[in-house]
């Protein structure tokens, strides 16, 4: 039963012990579990609306047993993760269209959030279909691309790499560069930036 519960003081009294996430996941009884395991305390971690909003965010809570005149009590504080740990979801990210059948996605970008990520690097999620390209063009940074899904080549000053899932290359600063897909599945990777991919940092060449 809740004894305290500043957050919504009318809960104060109720049960929680059939209490659920907003992932259906029985949160009641992973605070209780947890409360009654050996050790006495455990983080707990579930999915729940932060204060004003309705989307559910991660939450980590701390729980802990304790006896006040020899009842046994379970007291727990917690946080959201994404208030100081960034995440996020590649199968959210919008894409944009660039190069005709090619999509891209910031996943971390220091300029794209409002926290202050006290980071120089992005990640970019790309997609290329297949039969298509990304037109040829260089940074001014070194670029490694982490290849996710498919198959193609990547040309660094016109000398070919393949790529497939797993594997990584190194551009090198201030290198002609095109990639094609060369699969029947769309080619996905990661492109990797430091600094982060700024317009001014690259250039389309012939």
């Amino acid at each position: 039963m809740r004894v305290v519960f500043p957050p919504k003081v009318s809960g104060e009294g109720e049960s929680v012990i059939d209490l659920e996430d907003y992932r259906g996941e029985p949160l009641g009884r992973m605070l209780i579990d947890t409360a009654l395991s050996e050790e006495g305390e455990g983080w707990v971690n579930y999915y729940w609306p932060k204060p004003g909003e309705t989307t559910p965010s991660k939450k980590s809570t701390f729980v802990r047993r304790t006896t006040i005149d020899n009842e046994t009590y379970l007291v727990h504080s917690g946080f959201y993760v994404n208030d100081y740990v960034y995440t996020n979801d590649v199968g959210e990210l919008e894409h944009f269209s660039r190069f005709g059948d090619v999509f891209i996605a910031n996943l971390v970008h220091p300029a794209t959030t409002d926290k202050d990520l006290g980071i120089n690097y992005s990640i970019a999620h790309v997609i290329v279909k297949p039969g298509k390209s990304i037109e040829p063009h260089m940074m001014k940074n070194p670029e490694a691309y982490y290849v996710l899904e498919g198959e193609g080549i990547l040309y660094i000053e016109d000398v070919p790499f393949e790529l497939s899932k797993g594997k990584i290359v190194n551009i090198p600063a201030n290198s002609k560069q095109y990639t094609e897909n060369t699969g029947d599945i769309d080619l996905e990777f990661f492109a990797i930036d430091e600094p982060a991919w700024a317009e001014e940092n690259e250039e389309m060449v012939e």
